[in-house]
């Protein structure tokens, strides 16, 4: 899968790792902040070969990468989340954009601009970085 939707499983308190990474051991999560956190925002962290926990950013190859897969270890201790048994399995994300425009006048490309700008905060793919989606 993609990193979209490995970060929307993320999301879901599960591990997931990259093909790429072998049989390593290693893995991220996320951690979303509690009471007794010192980080006031959620992050990611990496499970490394050495089983040491260290905060992670994605590498433009990872980010690009189609070869994200669950880890069977099952979700994360501080973000476990309980499934419903008897609705099916979520088959990724899907964002529905609303855009209302009142009082500022904006050509067709920065529109577009600024609608890529937050879809690539929320972790999606826009027509700079997926070919697909250009005109």
């Amino acid at each position: 899968m993609d990193f979209g939707a490995a970060l929307y499983f993320l999301r879901q308190g599960e591990r997931m790792a990259r093909a790429a990474w072998g049989d390593a051991g290693m893995w991220v999560a996320l951690q979303e902040p509690d009471a007794h956190s010192k980080m006031g925002l959620p992050y990611l962290y990496l499970h490394t070969v050495h089983d040491v926990l260290v905060p992670w950013t994605a590498s433009q190859t990872d980010l690009l990468a189609d070869d994200w897969e669950h880890v069977d270890d099952g979700p994360t201790e501080s973000n476990a989340v309980e499934a419903d048994p008897l609705q099916p399995a979520p088959l990724g994300p899907h964002v529905t954009v609303n855009v209302h425009v009142a009082g500022s006048v904006l050509s067709e490309r920065e529109l577009r601009g600024v609608i890529e700008q937050h879809l690539l905060q929320c972790g999606m793919r826009n027509s700079r970085t997926y070919a697909a989606y250009q005109r």
